[in-house]
């Protein structure tokens, strides 16, 4: 369980979902061990029409209203808080995160991305256990304060 624990804080085991009466699912995330994208992917592909599918990591997949995707979410925070394509900044992994780069003036794949994400972003950066995203924002943020003093 311990993947699981890294991304979701709150859950609940159930024997059967469709047992399931009294709740509202956001999602669902399937989680094949086997690996996800040669596995589990290539049997599910009829949910693509009703679902947003998505190959979330190496051992997830998950499964979304058509409309829940992260470019949405991020159009949606730009909205509330003013900003622009040209003012955002994007990183991404896995094949659920490709919609962020069409919302972001700058996206950057992590070096151990999924190789589409790496075709779509425009700039890479050390993987996620390289830390990656956080290089990238301390040099932003560097050059923020330079810019500042002088």
């Amino acid at each position: 369980m311990e993947p699981f624990l890294n991304h979701y804080e709150k859950y609940k085991v159930v024997d059967d979902l469709l047992e399931v009466k009294v709740d509202v699912f956001l999602k669902v995330t399937l989680c094949d061990l086997s690996g996800a994208e040669e596995y589990s992917l290539p049997h599910i592909k009829e949910f693509k029409n009703d679902l947003q599918v998505k190959l979330s990591g190496k051992i997830w997949v998950d499964f979304n209203h058509l409309d829940a995707q992260k470019g949405n979410a991020l159009v949606a925070l730009q909205k509330i808080h003013g900003l622009s394509k040209e003012n955002t900044m994007a990183f991404g992994d896995f094949l659920n995160d490709i919609e962020l780069f069409e919302h972001a003036a700058i996206g950057y794949a992590v070096a151990n991305a999924h190789p589409d994400v790496k075709k779509v972003a425009e700039f890479s950066t050390k993987s996620n256990d390289e830390n990656g995203v956080e290089i990238v924002l301390e040099e932003l943020l560097r050059k923020a304060e330079v810019a500042a003093e002088g």
